[in-house]
C-alpha cells in the first residue's frame, strides 16, 4: 500500500456511557437511578413487593432528581435491569463571579468557567453569592461541592474555609 491509498480516520468521541446496567433488586437507599430515561436521580424510597404466582416481586422507586429537584416515580420488577448513572462530585476553589458565571480553579490549578450560579435549591445562588462577598472581606475561601452526571453539571453546596 503506498501513502497515496492511506486513509484518514478523524478524532471523535470515545463513547463511554453515561449509565451502567443493574439489577433492580440490588438499588439501595440513597443510590441513583435514571427515571424517565434520562434523568439522573437519588433514590429516597423503595418498596418491594413479593412475588405473585406469575411473576417477579416489583421495586416501587421514588427517588429526587439530582438537577432540578423534581419527584418521580417507576416501578420494574426486582430481577430485571435498572439504568444506573455514573454519578462524580468534585470540589473548586471559587475565585468570583462573572456575567453569572462561577469562576473557580480545579486542584491542579485548571480554570473552570463554565457553571451558572445554581437555581436548585431556589436559595443556595443567593446564599452562594453572598458567601462569595463576605469571604473576599474577610479573606477567606468559598469550595464548591460539583454534581456531574448524564453529561450534566451542578453546584450542590458550597463551605467557607480559612485560607
Amino acid at each position: 500500500m503506498s501513502d497515496d491509498d492511506m486513509v484518514e480516520h478523524e478524532a471523535g468521541e470515545a463513547g463511554a456511557s453515561t449509565w451502567y446496567p443493574g439489577e433492580a433488586g440490588q438499588v439501595k437507599k440513597g443510590g441513583h437511578i435514571l427515571m424517565k430515561g434520562d434523568k439522573p436521580c437519588k433514590v429516597i424510597d423503595i418498596k418491594v413487593s413479593k412475588t405473585g404466582k406469575h411473576g417477579h416481586g416489583k421495586c416501587r422507586f421514588t427517588a429526587i432528581d439530582i438537577f432540578d429537584g423534581s419527584k418521580h416515580e417507576d416501578i420494574i420488577p426486582s430481577t430485571h435491569t435498572a439504568h444506573l448513572p455514573f454519578v462524580n462530585r468534585a470540589e473548586y476553589t471559587v475565585i468570583g463571579i462573572e456575567d453569572g458565571y462561577l469562576q473557580m480553579m480545579q486542584d491542579d490549578g485548571e480554570m473552570k468557567e463554565d457553571l451558572t450560579l445554581p437555581t436548585y435549591p431556589e436559595d443556595l445562588g443567593s446564599q452562594l453569592e453572598e458567601a462569595i462577598e463576605t469571604a473576599e472581606a474577610t479573606g477567606k475561601t468559598v469550595v464548591v461541592s460539583v454534581i456531574s452526571a448524564m453529561e450534566k453539571e451542578a453546584v450542590t453546596s458550597f463551605k467557607t474555609v480559612e485560607v
